[in-house]
Order: C-alpha cells, then sequence, then structure tokens
C-alpha cells in the first residue's frame, strides 16, 4: 500500500479552494441558497426559498459535487498509477477520508467559524435577520455539531466510495 501525504494534503487543499470559491460566490450571490443550513430560529424569521432560488440551489450542488468528483477522480487515477494499478481498499479508504477530512476540517474552521461567526461579512447574512449576537453562543455549538456529523458522513462516503472502487 503506496499512499502519500503530501499528495492527499495537496488534494485536500484544492478541493478546500474550489469548494470555497463556489460557496463563497453563491454567498455573495444570494445567501439564502444556504437557507436550509442556517439555523431554526434564523430559518423561522425569513420566507422559504422561492423557485428561483431553488434552481440556483441546484447549480451549486451540481458546482460542489462536479469539483468533488474532479478531485477525486484525478487523486484516485494518480494513486492508481503509484500503486501499479491496483490500490487495496485501505490506500482508497485513506487517500479518500484525508482529502475530505481536509475540506470538512477547512469548511469548520475557515469557512463556518472564522468567516460565517467572527467576521461576519454582510454579503454572507440572511435578509431579514438582522443582528445574530443573541443567537452566537448556539451558532458555535452548531458548528461544532456540523463538523462531527461532517465526520461520520466522511468515513461512511469514503467506505463506500473505496468500495466501490477496489471492486470495479
Amino acid at each position: 500500500m503506496t499512499i502519500s501525504i503530501g499528495n492527499i494534503s495537496i488534494d485536500g487543499l484544492i478541493l478546500s479552494i474550489g469548494l470555497s470559491i463556489v460557496v463563497i460566490g453563491s454567498l455573495a450571490f444570494n445567501p439564502r441558497l444556504w437557507l436550509q443550513d442556517a439555523p431554526a430560529d434564523l430559518r423561522a424569521r425569513v420566507p422559504p426559498m422561492t423557485p428561483t432560488e431553488k434552481r440556483h440551489r441546484m447549480v451549486v450542488v451540481v458546482l460542489v459535487f462536479s469539483i468533488i468528483i474532479l478531485v477525486m477522480y484525478t487523486a484516485l487515477t494518480r494513486l492508481h498509477a503509484d500503486n501499479g494499478g491496483n490500490p487495496d481498499f485501505g490506500a482508497l479508504f485513506l487517500t479518500i477520508w484525508g482529502i475530505l477530512m481536509i475540506f470538512n476540517l477547512f469548511d469548520a474552521v475557515i469557512l463556518d467559524y472564522l468567516l460565517l461567526t467572527v467576521i461576519k461579512p454582510k454579503f454572507a447574512r440572511l435578509p431579514g435577520v438582522g443582528d445574530l449576537t443573541e443567537t452566537s453562543e448556539n451558532i458555535y455549538w452548531m458548528h461544532v455539531r456540523d463538523f462531527l456529523k461532517g465526520c461520520v458522513i466522511v468515513t461512511i462516503a469514503s467506505t463506500v466510495i473505496a468500495g466501490l472502487v477496489a471492486v470495479l
């Protein structure tokens, strides 16, 4: 089993930068596209997404999955080459898990905590919500819970993808 921590780190950083561009760009375009990720008390203060916003949200989803697939394809192609065309399940799992976990950590620390909780740019605020100081402690814990959920999702997704790639 040959894996490269350097390649995993670079691919994780590329994934993080690519997805951050989509996230920040879509927040600047319309922060309501991320309405489902806001705390319930904030979602209750604004009307539901319009059909147009739902279509725009689907474009964001397609972009996110396209970037993930492109980065994973590139990383797994390189992993196959480094392992003589036949990496084992462990190498596949650790490569996928490492890349996705780097983004999960980047998302939690840089996007959720630093950008949305500390810096709080105006372009990323939900219109009509006002000042969030009364829910700021809940927002910190929401980001921690989201990171932990991400850890579980990354582990499950890595297991499934590695298993599929190993048998194909």
